[in-house]
């Protein structure tokens, strides 16, 4: 019908997840070979999301583990496709957030590059949320900044005023009232969705 529709996916509009584009488009890490997604984060009644009725008596599979996840599915996604293969194991620590609050997986990219995910919602926070390994550097994306490391010893940083909300509200407004066309389809987002749900699952699902 024409309608305009964006998904919410704020880490798509990161200035430093767009940065962290830039470098690998430039070719700065070389052939890319190890991915590590880590989102670690010891939920308890004093955390605002710890109270979301959605996040916490899910009607979806994954609970607090696809909510968060398929953000950073997108930038890992966006980043070497879909896997084509895919390992997990899922656990169950806090009785307070089901169906479960971790996940591991194992992934393997059309590229010949692997991956490892780590989520976990019962111990205390990490970071980078996502470390890419390559053959001239390594990447390290942080909430509001990314890290370039040479292996040569060299180092660029930046550092991100915002996390994506303003960027993906102007995105959307200039879709809407100029009509811009969308950088970010409903359908990278059953993309992500299906990802995420593999991670939780066990197994590969095409979105």
């Amino acid at each position: 019908q024409g309608l305009k529709w964006l998904v919410g996916e704020n880490y798509a509009f990161m200035p430093h997840a767009l940065k962290a584009m830039d470098w690998l488009a430039a070719g700065a890490l070389g052939d890319l070979r190890l991915a590590e997604v880590r989102q670690t984060n010891f939920l308890t009644p004093a955390t605002p999301y710890y109270h979301t009725d959605w996040r916490r008596q899910p009607r979806f599979v994954g609970g607090f583990v696809l909510d968060a996840g398929v953000h950073l599915a997108h930038l890992l996604r966006r980043i070497f496709g879909m896997p084509l293969e895919l390992k997990s194991l899922q656990a169950q620590f806090n009785p307070a957030l089901p169906p479960m609050d971790t996940a591991l997986g194992l992934l393997r990219f059309r590229s010949g590059a692997l991956g490892t995910w780590t989520s976990c919602f019962a111990m205390s926070g990490g970071s980078p949320m996502l470390t890419l390994r390559g053959s001239k550097a390594d990447l390290m994306l942080h909430h509001q900044h990314v890290v370039l490391r040479s292996h040569r010893g060299g180092e660029r940083v930046f550092k991100s005023p915002n996390i994506g909300f303003q960027g993906q509200f102007t995105h959307f407004a200039q879709a809407v009232l100029m009509g811009k066309p969308l950088v970010f389809t409903p359908r990278e987002a059953l993309a992500d969705l299906a990802l995420m749900q593999g991670i939780v699952q066990g197994k590969l699902l095409k979105p």
